[in-house]
């Protein structure tokens, strides 16, 4: 399954699953309603900043977000042993994509206060 069709689908699922209008996810996360609803048809890839105010909106964490058969159990293996052996290829480009990201924005900040 495409990683940002998966992404879309869990972004709907957890805010259903809190009760959340896409309105009330909106004012909750600080992001417009419309990005919510981009991000949840799939039509637009979520940022680094967006991923997380996101996930700290639903209470989960970014990468719970990101892969839909994710589990405690899956996060405590990643955190513990490293083990991503059950993420397939599209999984680990899409967060390897998200750290680049993630490392060229930090980067860019840092070389503006040099």
């Amino acid at each position: 399954m495409d990683v940002l069709i998966e992404f879309s689908k869990r972004l709907r699922t957890l805010r259903g699953q809190r009760g959340y209008t896409a309105e009330q996810l909106a004012e909750k996360s600080d992001l417009s309603v419309g990005h919510i609803r981009q991000l949840e048809k799939g039509s637009r890839a979520p940022t680094l900043s967006s991923l997380i105010t996101l996930s700290n909106a639903l209470d989960v964490t970014p990468i719970s977000m990101m892969l839909s058969d994710f589990t405690e159990q899956s996060e405590t293996n990643i955190v513990q042993n490293e083990d991503i052996s059950f993420l397939n290829d599209k999984q680990i480009c899409f967060i390897l994509d998200t750290i680049d990201g993630m490392i060229l924005r930090v980067k860019g900040i840092y070389d503006e206060c040099k």
